[in-house]
């Protein structure tokens, strides 16, 4: 383990991640075997706390914790969910013995990290495999996890409270009432479960140009962490401080992104390139600066914000995501460079799974962006932001087979806007509720076309933005068309039993990602 370099040169693509609750050393509960295996399951996401330097997050009720193994192939498969909102619980027993160490800032120095008392003042350069490491509130410096795998051995990290500290020798209460602040992370090998409690009690900062937590290895898991770009302008409007990107991931399988919030970054929120056996689970993603090269505000490439891109991703579940203050170019965005840039029609994205997500942006012209992909699930998600003539809500486009569209609140599909066309044979859906037709996307029998679909406190299509939404805002009212009106199912379509917040849906399920209790 090393102190992280300052990272340079931004990239043409970059990567994200998400995070799951496994845990080895200390008998303390265990979530789900292999750090970043696709069937963990897991609990929700913590509700949203404030983002340090930055704006305010609205809190993400956590949605349903992705299981149920890999996502099914094209056009089916149980997607699986389950679980409930609230982040990772701190009551769990812990017994700690010889594999368990101390890490506090403010600690003498020459400890042995043994207790509380003589605890390391930040974590060693190599770490054990099978040991688990506690960290109290304090600063530290950036960290590479590059320690050798042994055999399926994991390094877990967890952020110290007054209900989970693992040893009552030497803490003191007040070495965990707030949050233990890093530099940028960066995992270079595999077998790491990054855990900041309940609350988001790590918090993740980034440098200048750089990503705040990169992950180039397999089996990692990061859960409930602060991931702060930290982004800053001058009175110029140029970019003089913080991340081009909050969390990239490339060239890797089994990596799972939790509870997390991601939030003031020049650029992308999240960047997945040739990864395998992904899931992002009850994130908020936020406050994207969309600056960059291409509106000459800074360095960082081109500077079009996205909060999800992904690219050559094979096997994703996208399950209780928040993401809203995109500011340029979409909450979600498929990767369209395979024929000009890459290897063509093999790193197209391939089977990935939408499910519960609320995805806003009335500051773009679409809200995500479908293209080069083979097996499209997308069940009970909001799409939505402000109507712009033809533009406003989701695009679906060129090469996308095997898509599938039920229960959803969508304000338009836009299939031109790309150079794509309907083609009944690939392009699926039913029980959609949209805030416009375009007349390119082909409706079923049940789905339908309202101005206004009913949410607490979200305008209708023809409204005005809302600047700081939250996510019971997209709730629907009592008299909302989205009530008891959704698509229960069939052994092709798996709707999730549970919502956004973890909630059951009970009957015939509502539209959208809020079930109405």
């Amino acid at each position: 383990m090393c102190p992280v370099p300052a990272r340079g040169a931004p990239r043409l693509c970059a990567v994200l991640l998400v995070t799951a609750g496994a845990f080895a050393a200390c008998s303390e509960s265990n979530e789900g075997g292999t750090p970043g295996g696709g069937a963990n399951g897991g609990s929700g996401a913590t509700g949203g706390a404030s983002a340090a330097g930055g704006s305010s997050a609205a809190g993400s009720g956590g949605g349903s914790s992705a299981s149920g193994g890999t996502a099914g192939s094209t056009g089916g498969g149980a997607s699986g969910s389950g679980g409930t909102g609230g982040g990772s619980a701190d009551a769990a027993p812990e017994v700690c013995d010889a594999t368990c160490h101390f890490v506090r800032a403010d600690a003498p120095t020459g400890g042995d990290g043994a207790s509380w008392s003589t605890a390391w003042q930040s974590l060693p350069d190599t770490l054990e495999r099978g040991h688990r490491y506690y960290v109290a509130d304090g600063d530290y410096p950036a960290y590479t996890f590059d320690d050798p795998a042994a055999d399926v051995q994991i390094v877990t990290i967890v952020k110290a409270t007054a209900g989970r500290h693992g040893s009552e020798a030497g803490w003191q209460d007040a070495y965990g009432d707030g949050s233990a602040s890093f530099g940028p992370l960066s995992f270079t090998d595999p077998y790491y479960v990054v855990d900041g409690g309940a609350g988001r009690g790590l918090r993740v900062v980034g440098d200048f140009q750089g990503d705040v937590v990169t992950i180039d290895a397999a089996h990692v898991t990061l859960q409930n962490a602060d991931i702060d770009g930290a982004f800053a302008a001058n009175a110029s409007g140029q970019h003089v401080a913080g991340a081009c990107t909050g969390l990239s991931a490339g060239g890797t399988n089994n990596v799972r992104i939790e509870g997390c919030e991601i939030h003031d970054v020049a650029d992308d929120g999240v960047s997945l390139s040739n990864v395998q056996e992904v899931d992002f689970v009850g994130n908020v993603v936020h406050a994207l600066h969309a600056c960059g090269t291409d509106g000459g505000c800074g360095p960082c490439y081109n500077g079009h914000s996205d909060g999800i891109e992904t690219y050559d991703v094979e096997h994703g579940r996208f399950i209780g995501n928040f993401v809203y203050d995109v500011r340029s170019t979409a909450t979600f965005f498929f990767g369209n460079w395979a024929d000009s840039l890459g290897n063509g029609p093999s790193e197209y994205c391939e089977d990935m799974l939408l499910e519960n997500n609320v995805f806003y942006a009335p500051e773009v012209g679409l809200v995500a962006y479908i293209q080069d992909a083979n097996g499209v699930r997308a069940y009970n998600n909001v799409f939505w932001g402000v109507r712009q003539g033809g533009y406003g809500g989701l695009s679906v486009g060129q090469h996308v087979t095997g898509l599938y569209l039920y229960n959803n609140v969508i304000l338009s599909i836009n299939l031109a806007h790309t150079g794509g066309t309907f083609n009944p044979a690939e392009h699926h859906g039913d029980y959609n509720v949209f805030g416009v037709s375009l007349g390119q996307w082909q409706d079923s029998a049940n789905d339908r076309v309202m101005d206004d679909p009913g949410f607490t406190a979200i305008s209708a299509a023809s409204g005005t933005a809302v600047t700081s939404p939250q996510p019971a805002d997209f709730s629907p009212v009592a008299t909302s068309p989205l009530v008891d009106t959704g698509y229960a199912g069939d052994a092709t379509i798996s709707i999730p039993s549970t919502d956004f917040f973890g909630a059951a849906r009970v009957g015939q399920p509502d539209v959208g990602a809020i079930e109405r209790q």
